[in-house]
């Protein structure tokens, strides 16, 4: 009852009550408290303001101090205003939370990561270990070793890179010859030999430290892996332009190939000039010891060692590459001051001697544009000391285009006074240059009378003295050679291998004024004993002072084997020339007699020893690569286990395979593949090939079918194609080995084919039994 007494009286106190609404906005006045309430106009309203804009991620200083923060990128306001370093850990759509979930899982991959590393490293082989340790090392990311490791490098693959156990086998009889191991033979015991027939494990690092391991094992590579693998580094080849040096080619890529390719291949044969101030000059388009002429020269000996230019042998052919490069330099050499040459001009002369010597070629036409140049290149009295003596019996010299260059390089040779240091020459470099050009022109002409079997035209060395390649490697230049996977460059010890060269160019100077006659002897002269046993001496010297990288049981680059296969060859030259020796030998057996001839009885050694290191070269660096020297120590081979099978000559004593037909008819295919490979590169060695291929029985030509000339081989169709060889052949190099008194003519090989070029497989095989005429076919 009271509640409805009181009812009334609430409902008529709440109506007299003022309702209570917003504070009116004005602008804020001095007279105010400064929040924008006041006493304004009535009916005017504040607007609220806007929301406050959410920030996903806050820096890392504004998250420590526990302030709000902007989250503007890259720095946000207080970070700004402030001038601190602001650091988002988070993305820039990434929320602090979503940060650290991805943060989390990275640390999980990468903790997989490295236990997969971990355990690579305590799984694989130590090899691959050193490897994965030497990469790491050098800053390799460690997810893409293991992805590497895990799943092969696919570029490695598609680059075709040889792999480390592979080596060459040899046809035929697949092992090496019982004949050849015996104990006297250094070369069985050394790391070339070892590390090719069993691999690996022969060079596992065992150094105290991680870096003496992972350099042992990278210098251990160039036991495991051929030549034609190491790609040369020098960071000047690839600033050189095509455009600067040649009207051939604008190609710098081509370029630098055929140049990489001519310095690793036949500037180690046969060096004409310095290479780092070549490459210095050639690099900066311009300097003395690099002119348009050198470089068109050097261009044309690298084509024929390059194997992807086509027609590389036929330098004869406009369709080679190589061709027109010998034109080109053939054309600046015209044009030269012969009277005046510079030095360039003289290491040109070199190169293109070089080039047809090579080739083994040269036509008749093209030497009247050569042997009549506009200005006379000697004195009168010059020319008749060099002039050839023609016959009625033989034609002149005159059309072999090598030896023309040759002459010409003599004769400059002594007007530049190039044999004799120069006071008047201020420059080092300029110095040096001709100091190191003066051996290396003393060394081509000696070896190419050698190889000739004629007497060179120079016969001292020159008056400058070699310097000690530890103390002084800059005047000789060093290779820097790169294998695959390694990152650690291998040096070739090119000064050491020089000097050496030279070393034993000065004997084989000696041996062959000694034994050979003038330009056009009928026979080998031959040489006292007391001259052969004083020779000997020296070679044994020569030998047993090899530098350690050259030594029989570290040789292992084709430059150092080449030298151990020179030092048994002339040997062997010893032993089939003394005249006193070679009356009282007319079997193996009068050898075995106690005291008689002692420089005959090194011969059948020697040949022990050459073919070792020939099998040894091809076990690991295979015939395939361009190598202009191997055609003398192919064709000796096959010469000498050709007339041992046949069972007669000086072949059945010098063969380590006598009496076994089998280890006899493995050489020959070895050699005869050799000739095959090389005569892709060079036209002499297919003319070689092609001549002992026709001297074959119809037996053996059927095994060196199966084994060299595979059916349907292109090249050879291309070969058989050819109307005659005989037409871009004018060569005066003899078919080795030449006995003292024997006809040198008969074996001369322009001769040879003009006389075989006819002779079929069946013909030589019905001839093998009494036709005495093709005994002059092969002259040991």
């Amino acid at each position: 009852m009271s509640d409805l007494c009181n009812k009334p009286r609430a409902l008529s106190m709440s109506a007299q009550q003022r309702p209570i609404l917003p504070k009116p906005f004005r602008a804020a006045g001095p007279a105010d408290d400064g929040d924008g309430f006041g006493g304004g106009p009535p009916g005017e309203h504040r607007p609220l303001p806007p929301p406050r804009r959410n920030t996903k991620a806050a820096c890392e200083t504004c998250r420590k101090s526990k302030v709000r923060c902007t989250g503007e990128r890259p720095v946000c306001s207080r970070c700004r205003g402030r001038d601190l370093e602001c650091v988002y850990l988070a993305g820039y759509f990434e929320t602090q939370v979503q940060a650290l979930k991805r943060k989390h899982e990275e640390s999980l991959h990468e903790n997989l990561v490295y236990k997969e590393l971990y355990r690579l490293l305590v799984t694989v082989n130590e090899a691959e270990a050193f490897d994965i340790l030497q990469r790491l090392r050098a800053g390799t990311d460690v997810g893409t070793i293991v992805r590497r490791v895990q799943e092969g490098d696919l570029l490695l693959q598609l680059a075709l890179r040889p792999e480390s156990r592979f080596r060459y086998q040899f046809p035929y009889l697949p092992s090496m010859p019982a004949a050849l191991q015996t104990p006297d033979n250094p070369y069985l015991g050394s790391f070339l030999y070892e590390g090719t027939m069993q691999g690996f494990h022969q060079f596992s690092p065992q150094s105290s430290s991680t870096a003496e391991a992972a350099q042992a094992w990278s210098y251990s590579q160039i036991y495991l892996k051929p030549y034609h693998a190491a790609e040369l580094i020098d960071g000047r080849l690839g600033s050189v332009k095509a455009s600067n040096w040649t009207l051939v080619t604008a190609d710098d890529n081509l370029f630098r190939q055929l140049l990489r390719a001519y310095l690793i291949h036949e500037y180690c044969v046969a060096p004409a000039f310095h290479k780092d101030y070549f490459l210095y000059d050639l690099a900066r388009g311009k300097g003395h010891l690099c002119s348009p002429l050198l470089v068109n020269s050097v261009m044309a000996i690298g084509s024929h060692c390059h194997r992807s230019v086509a027609f590389r042998s036929q330098i004869w052919n406009p369709q080679n590459i190589g061709y027109r490069f010998l034109v080109e330099a053939r054309r600046l050499w015209e044009l030269e001051d012969l009277e005046d040459a510079t030095l360039t001009t003289f290491q040109a002369t070199i190169l293109l001697s070089l080039a047809y010597n090579s080739h083994g070629m040269a036509r008749t036409r093209y030497v009247r544009s050569i042997i009549l140049p506009s200005k006379p290149y000697a004195s009168a009295e010059v020319l008749h000391r060099y002039s050839v003596r023609s016959s009625t019996e033989q034609r002149p010299l005159l059309d072999k285009i090598g030896d023309i260059f040759l002459r010409h390089a003599v004769s400059m040779a002594r007007k530049m006074d190039l044999f004799k240091p120069n006071p008047a020459i201020k420059s080092p470099r300029i110095q040096r240059a001709r100091e190191f050009t003066a051996w290396a022109f003393f060394n081509f002409q000696t070896s190419s009378g050698y190889y000739f079997m004629r007497r060179p035209w120079l016969s001292e060395p020159p008056e400058v003295a070699l310097p000690d390649p530890d103390s002084d490697p800059g005047w000789y230049g060093e290779f820097a050679l790169m294998y695959p996977p390694s990152t650690t460059p291998t040096p070739m010890h090119w000064p050491h291998t020089f000097r050496a060269m030279c070393w034993l160019r000065v004997i084989m100077n000696r041996v062959a004024q000694e034994t050979f006659g003038d330009y056009h002897p009928q026979a080998v002269t031959g040489l006292p004993q007391e001259t052969a046993l004083e020779i000997q001496s020296l070679l044994e010297e020569w030998y047993g002072s090899l530098p350690g990288p050259l030594r029989p049981q570290v040789a292992v680059f084709p430059c150092h084997m080449r030298l151990h296969l020179e030092y048994f060859a002339m040997h062997i030259t010893l032993a089939t020339t003394v005249i006193e020796e070679q009356t009282e030998i007319h079997s193996e057996a009068d050898l075995e007699r106690v005291g008689a001839a002692p420089v005959a009885r090194s011969g059948p050694v020697a040949m022990r020893h050459l073919e070792t290191v020939a099998r040894l070269y091809y076990m690991r660096h295979g015939f395939e690569a361009c190598d202009s020297f191997l055609a003398y120590f192919l064709a000796l081979l096959a010469s000498i286990s050709l007339r041992a099978l046949e069972g007669s000559g000086d072949g059945a004593r010098l063969s380590p395979g006598r009496g076994r037909p089998e280890v006899l008819r493995s050489t020959l295919i070895l050699a005869m593949k050799g000739l095959r490979d090389q005569g892709r590169h060079l036209h002499v060695c297919k003319v070689l090939f092609r001549l002992l291929r026709d001297r074959l029985r119809l037996a053996d030509a059927d095994i060196l079918g199966r084994f060299v000339v595979a059916p349907g081989d292109k090249e050879e169709e291309e070969e058989e194609k050819e109307v005659d060889l005989a037409l871009h052949t004018r060569s005066r190099f003899p078919v080795p080995i030449v006995k003292m008194g024997e006809d040198l003519n008969a074996s001369i090989l322009e001769n040879l084919l003009e006389k075989y070029q006819t002779v079929s497989l069946e013909s030589s095989d019905s001839s093998d039994s009494g036709n005495d005429q093709d005994e002059t076919m092969m002259v040991v």
